[in-house]
């Protein structure tokens, strides 16, 4: 469960699909082959797919909405605290 949070946590940060930390995951932490790592991952994004399709337009639009709307008041309140620490 810790791998799976830490690779969501990457993924989504990052706006990226998950696949090229899953299968790394699945062999480091799982203990799969690189055939059965590839396999497993595939087989979640075609379950991911098949799910989505049963979602309706509206219901995704109002979902991405109210994560977008949180991501603001979170990037907002970061901001007003102070923010991530200035590198340059």
């Amino acid at each position: 469960m810790p791998a799976g949070a830490a690779v969501g946590g990457i993924t989504g940060f990052l706006g990226v699909g998950g696949g090229f930390l899953v299968v790394p995951a699945l062999i480091a932490f799982a203990g799969l082959g690189m055939r059965e790592a590839v396999g497993t991952s595939l087989l979640v994004i075609a379950i991911n797919s098949a799910a989505g399709r049963a979602v309706s337009v509206t219901k995704l639009r109002r979902g991405f909405a109210a994560f977008v709307i949180a991501a603001g008041i979170a990037v907002a309140a970061s901001s007003i605290n102070g923010g991530v620490a200035d590198l340059s």
